[in-house]
Formats: C-alpha cells, structure tokens, sequence
C-alpha cells in the first residue's frame, strides 16, 4: 500500500514516514519519519517508541541536525 492509498481509501494504515512534528525532544517543527495512523484526513496520530536515555538523546541529535539542515536550504 502506498501513502496516496492510504489517503484515498481512508485505511488508517500504520505508516512510517517523514512529515513535520510540532516537537520531538525538545526540537520544534522538524520533519521526522515516525509511525503514523494515516487516513483520509491526513494524520491520525504519530507514535513516538518507547527510548532509553541513550536513544533519546541520538534521537534529540538527530532532530537538531535535521533542523538545521533545513534551516540553511533557501527556497
């Protein structure tokens, strides 16, 4: 199933894929591929997993570098 079918057929299908989150261990506004219920509406709900201190602090570095990558493209 593809995202586009998801969104046609109202499947709410757990999808992961990249889209913005408004916060993401602290990181505002960056676009993260996560777990999300997808249907009709568009997102439904994002799952964030269950993380070790370790994990979150990768995943909260990740999020910085994402952001600031995407802060330094001009459109």
């Amino acid at each position: 199933m593809t995202i586009a079918e998801a969104i046609q057929r109202d499947e709410r299908a757990l999808i992961s894929f990249s889209t913005l989150t408004a916060e993401c261990e602290g990181v505002r506004d960056v676009a993260l591929s996560l777990p999300r219920v997808l249907g009709a509406g568009g997102v439904v709900k994002t799952f964030t997993p269950d993380l070790d201190p370790g994990e979150r602090a990768a995943l909260k570095r990740s999020a910085e570098i994402l952001k600031e990558a995407a802060e330094g493209v001009r459109l």
